[in-house]
């Protein structure tokens, strides 16, 4: 994974942030609590499309993120053994 630790808000379809583990692809991308994943390589966050912030170690993923009073931005995180 990314090293994100949060809960699904599948009615908003986001990811909340709750922390990020130290040393972590999130961390380093600069994800704070209550920032909001809104879309993972373009796809919204449903129950359907499973958890996308995890996949193959050593492979990119883009999240959008949206820190509260701010407008989204693009992170590209790189998945690590977690």
């Amino acid at each position: 994974g990314v090293g994100i630790y949060g809960n699904y808000d599948f009615e908003k379809q986001s990811f909340v942030v709750i922390s990020t583990f130290p040393g972590s692809s999130a961390e380093y991308g600069g994800l704070q609590p209550h920032d909001s994943v809104i879309l993972v390589d373009d796809l919204p966050i449903t129950e359907e499309l499973g958890n996308r912030l995890r996949g193959p170690e050593c492979s990119v993923v883009v999240a959008k993120v949206q820190s509260p009073g701010e407008a989204p931005r693009d992170v590209m995180l790189m998945r690590y053994r977690i």
